[in-house]
């Protein structure tokens, strides 16, 4: 099995029962992960494209784009059927699933 569809077959739990949880938190633009404050200490306010690689289906895309970076992601779930599709909260590369290990 290789590690995109290893991936792919935990991804609903992973977006509908691990995360699903905090959805209330990610719509009021909560930070149910405390990640706002490393992103906001490694990152800081800025402009332009910020890669995330490993992303999944881009959790962390609103904490980034409020400091003002536009989100790219690329991840395993990139790929063709991949279980993102259309759960994206950044756009991803075209190809860049080619390109991970």
């Amino acid at each position: 099995m290789t590690p995109a569809a290893a991936y792919d077959e935990i991804a609903d739990w992973y977006e509908n029962d691990f995360l699903g949880g905090w959805r209330a938190h990610e719509e009021t633009g909560g930070d149910p992960l405390g990640v706002g404050p490393v992103l906001r200490d490694l990152l800081g306010a800025g402009g332009g494209p910020c890669l995330e690689i490993g992303c999944g289906t881009g959790f962390h895309a609103a904490g980034v784009r409020a400091l003002g970076w536009r989100p790219v992601g690329v991840g395993l779930l990139d790929g063709p059927g991949g279980a993102g599709q259309g759960r994206r909260r950044a756009p991803a590369p075209a190809g860049a699933d080619a390109l991970l290990p």
